[in-house]
């Protein structure tokens, strides 16, 4: 005992625990359940076209935005720092559309307030100020209900013959559904769920007739064949060929089957793309400013086709290079991790991620990828095996858990 009576070693430990989630760091069993809040803030990114009432917001930004605003008063509960190229990366993103913008005489509020929330949401993510297997369990039901109500019929049906419903564009849809659907089932629940989860994501990126989030998909299911067979260089390449496909296929080979009658969309779409590399070619270097990602014809205002350009437009090189950097990184970061700590399913969806910006404009900065990035670091930060943890001065503030490297289910760490 200390001369104030205070109890000194382990005891201590405990007695000072942080608070997190409304749990001690410290109780490992209730570290397990569901926190409800995080849980419906996760939820509710099912619902990309769902928009609240009397605001006019979509529900998918104002719920994490919400979650957000707690979190931040949270405590870390990560076993290790995050690395700085994942934080200052994503900030100099912030910041460099932000000086473009000021150069080029914008005040594009929303936009980059847009990017503010996607930089925060990954790092208290990372940092797992947010209880990421609450928040995967909300990703998966959320996921689960809007996929039935869609197929169902309700919500809008502005697409003729393709799945819209509550997931919107099917293009967009196909890529909510590609890459949260994946990193559910990488860190989220397992039984019954899952597999419905399995299905029901499968049966909608098929009903959308999307052809990107087809490849996506299936580019997703070869690495997680095949992904932990080969080294993590070669892994990189055969990505890298992966994204390349999708951006060089010809175009006879688009036109087949159930999509023979995409040709008139196809040439809208060649047309779009040649006037954002004209658009590009204004300022290729540090770009044209935040919210600037939009073509005119005749007219009529579309956004980008490709997230690549759209980044490219708003923030040039510099911001294209800083955010592919930091996914590039955050995907090798957990590819390198040891085979029985490695999770298939988050780097399936970091490959569907990069895939589906091929073709699906503005997704590159959208809540989803900012989901799956700071899930993917959150897992290469805690996923540690017991023996391999070291007792420091850091570790009261860790929690008394580990994320399994497939299962994500929290494990014991031994006192």
């Amino acid at each position: 005992m200390s001369p104030g009576g205070a109890t000194e070693g382990p005891m201590r430990k405990v007695r000072g625990a942080p608070v997190v989630w409304n749990v001690s760091v410290d109780d490992s069993r209730r570290q397990r359940e569901t926190k409800p809040v995080d849980f419906v803030a996760f939820f509710a990114m099912g619902f990309p076209v769902l928009v609240l009432p009397g605001i006019g917001l979509p529900v998918n930004e104002v719920a994490p935005l919400m979650v957000c605003l707690l979190a931040a008063n949270r405590v870390s509960t990560s076993r290790e720092r995050i690395p700085f190229w994942f934080s200052g990366g994503l900030v100099a993103v912030l910041t460099m559309l932000a000086v473009t913008s000021y150069l080029h005489d914008l005040t594009p509020s929303r936009r980059l307030l847009h990017v503010l929330l996607y930089l925060v949401l990954a790092t208290l993510l990372a940092s797992g100020r947010i209880h990421v297997p609450s928040a995967a369990r909300g990703l998966a039901v959320g996921l689960c209900t809007s996929i039935t109500m869609s197929i169902a019929g309700f919500g809008p049906d502005n697409y003729a013959g393709r799945l819209t419903g509550y997931l919107g564009d099917p293009n967009a849809g196909g890529y909510v559904v590609a890459v949260l659907g994946l990193v559910a089932l990488g860190l989220g629940p397992r039984g019954r769920l899952r597999w419905l989860l399995i299905l029901l994501a499968l049966a909608a990126v098929v009903l959308t007739y999307s052809r990107t989030t087809l490849l996506a998909v299936a580019f997703a299911v070869v690495w997680l064949l095949i992904g932990r067979r080969v080294s993590v260089w070669a892994g990189a390449l055969l990505v890298g060929a992966m994204v390349y496909v999708v951006a060089h296929i010809p175009p006879q080979l688009t036109l087949f089957g159930p999509f023979s009658d995409r040709g008139g969309s196809d040439l809208l779409r060649q047309r779009i793309i040649a006037q954002e590399h004209v658009d590009i070619s204004h300022s290729p270097i540090i770009g044209n400013g935040a919210g600037t990602a939009t073509v005119n014809l005749q007219g009529d205002v579309f956004f980008y086709h490709s997230s690549y350009l759209a980044l490219q437009a708003e923030g040039g090189v510099v911001c294209l290079v800083l955010l592919v950097g930091v996914i590039v990184l955050t995907f090798l970061s957990i590819a390198r991790m040891p085979r029985d700590m490695r999770n298939g399913w988050l780097e399936a969806s970091l490959i569907a991620l990069m895939v589906c910006a091929v073709n699906v404009g503005e997704i590159l900065l959208e809540l989803p990828s900012a989901i799956a990035i700071g899930m993917a670091m959150w897992h290469r930060l805690n996923a540690t095996h017991p023996a391999d943890v070291h007792d420091d001065v850091a570790a009261p503030a860790a929690p008394d858990r580990l994320s399994h490297p497939e299962a994500g289910h929290p494990a014991r760490r031994g006192s």
